[in-house]
């Protein structure tokens, strides 16, 4: 569906247009939301089409991060994106599993919670990782989590979100906690 001109003069505009036109397309032919999920489940595999994709679309999208924190005088000593834990994930995932930490639910593998947790989380498990082996958000962000604290020893670490992902984080702060990577 690409539009080669249109990447070529404006490739993040044309990545936009895409990821925002893909949700019309998926009403219309709900088929393509399996097909994304087989997309992604083969990138975290090391599909190596996929993978010279994404490299090419994560260059577009650091240089527009760049240009943009260039323009508000933000530095960054490390920039480390979610896939930069892509070949991490699934030891991850087997790590929590034999643990005892997370479980096989219907073929996925969710993080569950228990009111005695503390984080009034209940009994709202966290998907880790989905029926076709494809990680998550939380996933990576538990690996991101394991990395700070195993790289740097941070006394705190600060994390500024939408408010949209309160639930996200509660449960990967709960869950690093429980696996004894925050306090």
């Amino acid at each position: 569906w690409r539009d080669d001109a249109a990447y070529a003069e404006d490739p993040l505009g044309e990545l936009q247009r895409l990821y925002q036109s893909f949700k019309g397309r998926a009403e219309e032919v709900p088929s393509l939301d399996d097909e994304a999920r087989e997309e992604t489940a083969k990138l975290q595999a090391g599909d190596e089409e996929n993978l010279a994709l994404w490299r090419q679309f994560v260059s577009v999208s650091l240089a527009e991060f760049d240009r943009i924190y260039g323009r508000l005088g933000v530095a960054f000593d490390v920039v480390h994106g979610e896939s930069h834990y892509r070949d991490e994930l699934q030891g991850l995932v087997q790590e929590l599993l034999e643990k005892g930490l997370a479980v096989v639910d219907d073929g996925a593998v969710v993080f569950p919670f228990e009111a005695e947790d503390g984080a009034g989380l209940g009994k709202n498990p966290m998907l880790i990782r989905k029926r076709d082996g494809a990680a998550l958000y939380a996933t990576t962000d538990l690996a991101t989590v394991r990395d700070r604290v195993r790289r740097w020893n941070p006394e705190r670490i600060v994390y500024v979100t939408d408010l949209r992902q309160k639930l996200h984080f509660r449960q990967v702060f709960a869950a690093s906690k429980k696996w004894g990577y925050t306090q």
